[in-house]
């Protein structure tokens, strides 16, 4: 099972309405908890990969409603890892910029590339190598993957 959705809401601490904060808690967090149990009832083994993003490890205040569902899914990770625990493996890939935003300038695109150790920006081919790597290790459970070049590491060398 890949939990893989989301809501990229414009909104901050000073002005996110009630109601934004509730829609990405419900299909980011609440969600994936319900889609996980009922997957768990039905298999004697198997594994779940929750998307969040790399960004969880900082603090992004212009996506506050997006921005704490993702890091309530990232604890929801740990949990349901060691609830699931042995018949299912529970994991998280964290991407950094893989695909750019539609819209997003050549400027925008630089900064992302310049924003991360290998200066570079992430392809599709090694998101799928990563999501294929969560989800096939047998003895991996209850971690986060960062895939996002080493931009994770700025603030929280030590964690």
């Amino acid at each position: 099972l890949i939990n893989s959705s989301s809501l990229w809401s414009a909104d901050s601490f000073g002005d996110v309405a009630l109601e934004d904060l509730e829609s990405s808690l419900r299909l980011s967090t609440f969600a994936p908890l319900l889609l996980s149990r009922a997957f768990a009832a039905e298999q004697e083994q198997g594994a779940i990969v929750n998307i969040l993003d790399a960004r969880i490890a900082d603090y992004d205040r212009r996506h506050l409603s997006y921005h704490l569902s993702k890091r309530l899914l990232s604890d929801l990770t740990r949990i349901m890892a060691v609830e699931l625990a042995p018949q299912v493996r529970v994991n998280a890939l964290a991407p950094g910029i893989i695909l750019p935003p539609q819209g997003t300038g050549k400027e925008q695109i630089e900064r992302f590339r310049r924003g991360n150790l290998l200066q570079r920006i992430g392809t599709l081919e090694e998101y799928v190598e990563a999501l294929q790597f969560l989800a096939g290790n047998a003895f991996l459970t209850g971690q986060i993957l960062y895939l996002d070049g080493g931009r994770s590491l700025r603030g929280r060398m030590y964690e």
